[in-house]
């Protein structure tokens, strides 16, 4: 569990890559790829940069949203603004199984201020369940 967070003090947030792509309209969401470095056959691409990882981290099967303009104007510099409603597109937050019951207090209350509407989707990770073998 310390691979995705260094302290107990951690949360992560569930949706499903067709409510992600969804939520984000033009932007690309990219699947990120896992390979050896060194192995590409030509020069790689500012995308290429951000959406290839060694093998080892295969494991996350991560995805990206990323959002590039040949044109930089001084807004588009410091990012690019999507209006995202977590209440409409996260299916759950969960909690680090390690954590303390007024760590889980704390992320319910944060919620129920933030996005009431998913109060009832913070729970315990799953990571904490034994084996059913």
């Amino acid at each position: 569990m310390r691979i995705y967070c260094k302290s107990d003090e951690g949360v992560a947030i569930q949706t499903t890559l067709a409510r992600l792509q969804e939520s984000v309209g033009d932007v690309p969401v990219n699947r990120v790829t896992y390979q050896t470095p060194g192995l590409e056959a030509v020069t790689p691409t500012l995308l290429d940069l951000v959406t290839k990882k060694r093998p080892m981290f295969a494991y996350e099967r991560e995805v990206q949203v990323v959002f590039h303009s040949e044109t930089p104007n001084t807004e588009e510099a410091v990012g690019h603004t999507i209006k995202w409603d977590p209440g409409k597109n996260l299916e759950s937050i969960r909690v680090h199984p390690e954590a303390d019951q007024s760590f889980m207090q704390t992320v319910t209350a944060v919620v129920e201020q933030y996005a009431p509407s998913l109060k009832g989707a913070v729970l315990w990770s799953a990571m904490s369940e034994s084996p059913p073998f």
